[in-house]
Protein backbone atom coordinates (compact mmCIF):
# COMPACT_ATOMS: atom_id res chain seq x y z
CA UNK A 1 0.00 0.00 0.00
CA UNK A 2 1.27 3.63 -1.05
CA UNK A 3 2.45 5.83 2.02
CA UNK A 4 0.01 8.70 2.18
CA UNK A 5 1.96 12.11 1.97
CA UNK A 6 0.64 15.52 3.00
CA UNK A 7 2.38 19.05 1.77
CA UNK A 8 3.60 21.91 3.75
CA UNK A 9 4.73 25.00 3.47
CA UNK A 10 7.70 25.98 5.18
CA UNK A 11 9.01 29.75 5.90
CA UNK A 12 12.64 30.36 7.13
CA UNK A 13 13.27 33.29 8.49
CA UNK A 14 17.10 35.49 8.79
CA UNK A 15 19.89 33.66 8.54
CA UNK A 16 17.68 30.11 8.31
CA UNK A 17 17.03 31.27 4.47
CA UNK A 18 20.62 29.85 4.14
CA UNK A 19 18.83 26.20 4.21
CA UNK A 20 17.28 26.33 1.33
CA UNK A 21 18.67 27.30 -2.16
CA UNK A 22 19.21 31.12 -2.97
CA UNK A 23 16.55 31.62 -5.58
CA UNK A 24 13.88 30.06 -2.62
CA UNK A 25 14.09 32.95 -1.24
CA UNK A 26 13.17 30.82 2.53
CA UNK A 27 10.45 29.57 1.29
CA UNK A 28 9.29 26.39 0.16
CA UNK A 29 6.63 23.41 -0.17
CA UNK A 30 7.41 20.34 1.21
CA UNK A 31 5.35 16.53 0.41
CA UNK A 32 5.93 14.57 3.93
CA UNK A 33 4.86 11.62 4.64
CA UNK A 34 1.72 11.28 7.16
CA UNK A 35 2.30 11.85 10.61
CA UNK A 36 5.85 13.54 10.00
CA UNK A 37 6.40 16.41 12.69
CA UNK A 38 8.32 19.57 12.80
CA UNK A 39 11.23 17.93 14.03
CA UNK A 40 10.98 15.86 10.65
CA UNK A 41 11.70 18.73 8.88
CA UNK A 42 14.19 20.33 10.85
CA UNK A 43 16.28 17.11 10.16
CA UNK A 44 15.33 16.99 6.84
CA UNK A 45 16.67 20.51 6.08
CA UNK A 46 19.45 20.28 8.48
CA UNK A 47 18.53 23.38 10.64
CA UNK A 48 20.09 23.77 13.85
CA UNK A 49 17.91 22.73 17.39
CA UNK A 50 17.84 26.03 19.06
CA UNK A 51 14.97 27.96 16.63
CA UNK A 52 11.81 29.23 17.24
CA UNK A 53 9.11 27.69 15.44
CA UNK A 54 5.31 28.71 14.36
CA UNK A 55 2.80 26.67 12.88
CA UNK A 56 -0.27 28.12 11.51
CA UNK A 57 1.17 31.60 12.81
CA UNK A 58 0.81 30.38 16.41
CA UNK A 59 4.07 29.46 18.32
CA UNK A 60 4.74 25.95 18.71
CA UNK A 61 6.96 24.45 21.40
CA UNK A 62 6.24 21.01 20.89
CA UNK A 63 8.57 19.73 17.89
CA UNK A 64 7.01 16.08 18.25
CA UNK A 65 4.08 17.92 16.52
CA UNK A 66 2.04 16.18 13.54
CA UNK A 67 1.63 18.48 10.81
CA UNK A 68 -1.57 18.42 9.14
CA UNK A 69 -2.29 18.59 4.88
CA UNK A 70 -1.50 22.28 4.38
CA UNK A 71 0.13 23.53 7.73
CA UNK A 72 2.50 26.95 7.45
CA UNK A 73 5.72 25.86 9.62
CA UNK A 74 7.89 29.17 10.24
CA UNK A 75 11.64 28.50 11.40
CA UNK A 76 12.94 31.49 13.38
CA UNK A 77 15.99 32.29 15.27
CA UNK A 78 15.28 32.55 18.78
CA UNK A 79 13.75 35.98 19.93
CA UNK A 80 12.50 37.19 16.20
CA UNK A 81 8.62 38.03 15.58
CA UNK A 82 6.26 39.65 18.20
CA UNK A 83 3.06 41.64 18.00
CA UNK A 84 2.52 44.95 16.08
CA UNK A 85 -1.02 46.69 16.86
CA UNK A 86 -2.20 43.17 17.89
CA UNK A 87 -1.12 40.93 15.22
CA UNK A 88 1.20 38.71 14.78
CA UNK A 89 4.27 39.23 12.82
CA UNK A 90 7.26 37.97 11.60
CA UNK A 91 11.02 39.48 10.94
Amino acid sequence: MAQRLIRVKVTLHSYLKEYLPPDANGQAELDLSEGSTIETISRQLGLPTSIAVAVNESIERDHNRVLQQGDHVRFLRPGAGGCKNGEFVFE
